[in-house]
């Protein structure tokens, strides 16, 4: 691969040496292949290149011809943004009882999970478009984002399930809070899931490298996009706080 002056990534053809864009399959000028078809996704692979070689799974993703696991990973990482909405609504404080609060985040987690980060990638699609000029499918963007929030999914399915079974509707709670009550173990789960909402930030900018932005730009340009969906759960909090206080 090479970086053109642009900034775009290129692979030259190998029948007619034409620069061509790493994530297309095929030459710009005669047609021939410039790589391999990627018809799908293995998912493991693909979760562990995450840690062990993002920049390049990254563009096995883009490459990809199916982008399949795309909503099985946006409805797992569900439960744990119905989580914080919980805890941002004080869930704890409520008469609801705890059985009922692990039913919504087994049945209306995953839901939320594929309408809300749907609905980032949609965002996330325009926003590149409008700044950078980058058109991208939604296919893509939703690919590339789902991606890159494998880590929240396995806090999601792994530690989320051990926070419930020890704090209870404590989790949801500040008075008394988890962290007071039980510091150790608090914590213990908390920097494991702060540490993975870190890494997904600093995943998703390396997919948009190809288009030739420098990555502290795509950064800060997907910040809102985070934003967006903290203030969706902020807002779907307050809706929550309405009807059960």
């Amino acid at each position: 691969m090479r970086q053109e002056a642009t900034g775009m990534w290129t692979t030259p053809c190998p029948s007619c040496g034409v620069s061509t864009f790493v994530l297309h399959i095929r030459c710009r000028h005669c047609g021939a292949s410039v790589r391999d078809r990627i018809p799908v996704l293995h998912l493991f692979s693909t979760l562990w290149g995450a840690v062990e070689a993002p920049m390049q799974t990254a563009l096995r993703v883009g490459r990809s011809e199916k982008k399949n696991y795309t909503y099985l990973l946006y409805a797992l990482t569900g439960p744990l943004l119905l989580a914080l909405l919980f805890f941002i609504a004080r869930v704890g404080y409520s008469d609801v009882q705890f059985a009922y609060l692990l039913l919504a985040l087994a049945f209306a987690g995953p839901v939320l999970g594929l309408v809300l980060l749907s609905l980032a990638a949609l965002f996330q699609r325009v926003l590149f478009n409008t700044v950078f000029g980058i058109h991208l499918t939604y296919r893509l963007s939703a690919a590339w984002l789902a991606w890159s929030v494998s880590p929240l999914m396995w806090i999601s399915v792994f530690i989320l399930p051990l926070q419930l079974a020890i704090f209870g509707s404590m989790l949801f709670s500040d008075n008394p809070a988890p962290w007071e009550i039980m510091p150790f173990p608090f914590w213990a789960f908390a920097v494991p899931a702060l540490l993975a909402f870190l890494w997904s930030v600093l995943l998703l900018p390396l997919a948009f490298r190809p288009y030739g932005p420098a990555y502290s730009a795509i950064l800060l340009l997907q910040l809102p996009i985070w934003l967006l969906l903290f203030a969706a759960l902020a807002g779907g909090a307050f809706l929550l706080r309405a009807i059960l206080f």
